[in-house]
Formats: structure tokens, sequence, C-alpha cells
């Protein structure tokens, strides 16, 4: 599942995969090319970087979140804040369904970085 989610996000536009700015080696971050970058600044964990998923054997990845969405994140139990940071660190997909839910919150991320102003932020966690 981790992997259908990493394909998933390097074909949306302007992404670069390289090492993660704030994670452990092994993580894979999302960079944003500079051109697209126009969120705010708590859009991105550093320089363009707003979102990483972590090793294999660990599943889950950390990314940003507008303030709405990130409580509801908390609310409905998809994730929870990492200690330093206080950024989302989202559950990893174990199946379809939490897949489907994991990548519209990876969306809600890109179009938070991407200042896309159509993102959702009311009602059902899953954007």
């Amino acid at each position: 599942m981790q992997e259908a989610l990493f394909q998933r996000v390097v074909a949306l536009t302007g992404i670069t995969v390289g090492r993660s700015l704030v994670s452990l080696p092994d993580a894979r971050a999302f960079h944003l090319d500079p051109e697209l970058a126009q969120g705010p600044r708590q859009a991105f964990q550093r320089g363009t970087e707003f979102a990483h998923i972590h090793a294999e054997y660990d599943g889950s990845l950390h990314l940003t979140l507008p303030p709405d969405l990130y409580d509801r994140v908390l609310e409905t139990g998809w994730g929870e804040p990492h200690p330093i940071s206080g950024t989302m660190m989202l559950f990893g997909p174990r199946n379809e369904v939490e897949l489907e839910v994991v990548w519209a919150i990876v969306r809600e991320s890109y179009r938070f970085a991407t200042a896309d102003g159509s993102s959702q932020s009311k009602g059902d966690p899953r954007p």
C-alpha cells in the first residue's frame, strides 16, 4: 500500500523525490518545485518539502496540513502530531479503503503547499 501511495504522489505536478531535510535518511521526501511552492510557510517542513514517507518497515508519513484538516485528522484518529515539529504523522494505509483516505489527505497537503484554493475543509475527514 505504501508503494501505491508513493506512486500516486510522485505523479502530482511539480514533485521531486529526494532525501528528507527533517527525517531519517531512509525517508523519501516530496519536494515541490519552487515555482509551485506558493503556500504559506507552515505548508512546508523545510525548504519545499511538504511531506515524506518513512521507510517501508514503518509505513507512516509526515505531512503539513491546513489547520482545520489537521484538527479533523486528529479527531478521527488518522494521525497524531509529531512530538517535536507538530506536523501530522499520518498512519500508513493497510488496505485499498485506507489508501483512498490517506491519498485524499496527501492531496490536501499538496494543495496547501501549492496554495490551490480548491482544498476541501469541512465535514468528512476524507477530503
